[in-house]
């Protein structure tokens, strides 16, 4: 079965830097991840869950060891699993492959690639869209908590902006189909089937 690490989808990093906050402000790391833990129960109740599932056949003979596995060349936000074998139960070594989430390929060790020929990879990744509405989300609750206590004009400005920025992040996902709440039991992605994602190597060279 496919999780979600709690807080996987930003971190306490990245709503800061996107809140505007220094060191010197009075919150702790551990309430900013309790805004990332809503922020993205949130985003499973309006989208189902982030997590996203493809496979690709292994080919060995191509010329290329770079795999597209989003099929988009869209930015990932975070690989959380990569499996082989018949029924995917079987991990990928972390050494064996290089991650470029700004593009969503990966790029397989040549030997490793070789030993697998003709079998198939299965990847569980998270979109970066994903991880900016719940790190926005985050920073504005955050910034609206924070401003109710000390009434500053300025965090209230930031809180525009960002308001603003999520309604066009949430605008950019709603063609993609956000469901009816009601449906959330119908997300797992073992019942969703995988997404197969047909390689053009001869592209990816150049």
């Amino acid at each position: 079965m496919v999780t979600l690490t709690i807080g996987s989808l930003a971190n306490v990093y990245d709503v800061k830097r996107l809140a505007g906050l220094n060191s010197l402000t009075d919150i702790s790391d551990g309430e900013i991840g309790s805004y990332i833990l809503d922020a993205t129960k949130e985003v499973f109740q309006d989208y189902g869950t982030p997590i996203k599932v493809s496979y690709v056949d292994i080919e060995a003979n191509t010329g290329s060891t770079l795999y597209d596995f989003t099929g988009t060349y869209e930015p990932v936000y975070a690989i959380q699993r990569i499996t082989i074998g018949g029924d995917f139960q079987q991990e990928v070594p972390t050494g064996s492959y290089t991650e470029y989430l700004d593009t969503g390929f990966i790029d397989i060790d040549l030997t490793y690639l070789q030993s697998k020929d003709g079998e198939d990879i299965k990847f569980e990744y998270v979109p970066v869209l994903y991880h900016q509405i719940v790190a926005n989300i985050a920073a504005a609750d955050l910034l609206t908590s924070f401003t109710t206590n000390t009434g500053d004009d300025t965090e209230v400005a930031k809180i525009t902006r960002i308001s603003e920025r999520i309604g066009k992040l949430r605008n950019e996902l709603a063609p993609k189909g956000a469901f009816n709440a009601t449906l959330y039991a119908n997300q797992d992605p073992r019942t969703q089937g995988y997404k197969f994602v047909e390689q053009n190597h001869w592209y990816d060279l150049y």
